[in-house]
């Protein structure tokens, strides 16, 4: 018979998941930021150097993907439509 107590490691167990998608959430939020402060334009020519097609263009959708998801991320919006089943 199992017991309604939790066990210490039970209770780390089911934290390791937030800790894990708060930080991974921080750092995407983290280099979203930097490129919306340093321009998606110089991030667009970067991307042009690199041979990335229509690289302005990506250049904003990366910046925006990054810090919306990473702020999605921390604040746990939407994360269980995309976890896996």
């Amino acid at each position: 018979m199992r017991t309604l107590a939790l066990s210490p490691m039970d209770r780390l167990a089911e934290l390791a998941p937030l800790v894990v998608r708060a930080i991974v959430g921080v750092i995407m939020a983290a280099h979203g930021l930097q490129k919306l402060l340093g321009g998606p334009a110089n991030f667009g020519g970067v991307l042009g150097q690199l041979g990335v097609p229509a690289p302005t263009l990506m250049a904003f959708v990366v910046t925006f993907v990054e810090l919306v998801g990473g702020i999605l991320l921390v604040v746990g919006l939407l994360s269980r439509l995309a976890a896996p089943d």
